[in-house]
């Protein structure tokens, strides 16, 4: 779905644009993932039966959104620390008795 669908099929209501506005200032999201965030909740709505986004359907997408940043977050220390252990373990077995 490219931006101009998103106009068309992603219509908000005032509080739930006005609760989508508070997440990306407060969290500081780019306009990439309100998009995301749009087409998210847009699926929550249909699968809810709903007409139109309601703040509900925002406030679940953007959980959803938070949760997704917090696994890349967790990935990316468990990498580095994955990283730091493995040079570790070769420079133990590297070193003479």
């Amino acid at each position: 779905m490219g931006s101009r669908e998103i106009r068309k099929y992603c219509d908000l209501g005032t509080e739930a644009e006005h609760l989508l506005e508070r997440a990306i200032a407060k969290q500081g999201l780019s306009a990439r993932a309100h998009g995301r965030i749009l087409k998210v909740a847009r699926t929550i709505a249909e699968l809810a039966g709903a007409e139109s986004i309601e703040s509900g359907h925002i406030a679940e997408a953007i959980q959803y959104r938070t949760l997704d940043r917090m696994l890349m977050l967790v990935k990316s220390w468990w990498l580095q620390v994955d990283r730091f252990n493995c040079f570790r373990i070769k420079r133990m077995r590297m070193t003479p008795p």
